[in-house]
């Protein structure tokens, strides 16, 4: 079974989870299959518009696409739902560094 079929097959068993379209996002982030990613990730912030950790693996897989505009928009909104999200502001900082708005910083 490959590793696309696994997440199919998950994803439909699962529809509703939005922690295990987390941790796929997360796991499709880190092997740089960010678009991928993406549209887990989108699905994930529909079902749960409140869900930081959402939104802030959805910042980190824009800023992979070097989309660093909807990134910082991911990052601000997982900030504005859970202001103790060290992992948005990380983010953010990131994204500003590579941006080299400093001042942001």
């Amino acid at each position: 079974m490959t590793d696309n079929e696994l997440i199919q097959i998950l994803r439909e068993k699962f529809p509703d989870d939005v922690t295990l379209a987390i941790f796929l996002g997360t796991q499709l982030e880190e092997a740089k299959r960010y678009e991928e990613a993406l549209g887990v990730l989108l699905d994930a912030t529909r079902k749960e518009p409140k869900n930081a950790s959402a939104y802030a693996r959805r910042g980190k897989g824009y800023s992979g696409l070097k989309d660093y505009e909807k990134a910082l928009a991911d990052y601000n909104k997982a900030v504005s739902l859970d202001p103790k999200l060290a992992e948005a502001y990380v983010g953010r900082a990131v994204v500003y560094l590579v941006k080299k708005d400093y001042d942001a910083c």
